[in-house]
């Protein structure tokens, strides 16, 4: 497993070096029944598609960014 952190810095570089691929998209902060079905689904298709797998995941919660702290995240980890 291999984790990027994107910024402004560096985004043209990797997306000048990106291949495609097949995302699980998500708020996964902890891998739930429902995680692990939306990450199997995704892994099924990459398999399919014969693509890499990959998984982003969001820090902190889309909410907390959105809404500004209008309502607090319960997070499960």
């Amino acid at each position: 497993m291999e984790i990027i952190h994107v910024n402004n810095k560096n985004r043209e570089i990797y997306l000048s070096n990106a291949n495609p691929c097949v995302m699980a998209l998500g708020f996964f902060d902890g891998v739930h029944l429902g995680h692990q079905q939306v990450i199997n689904k995704a892994k099924q298709i990459a398999n399919e598609k014969k693509l890499t797998l990959a998984c982003m995941s969001f820090f902190p919660h889309p909410k907390e960014v959105l809404k500004k702290g209008e309502e607090p995240v319960q997070y499960l980890m």
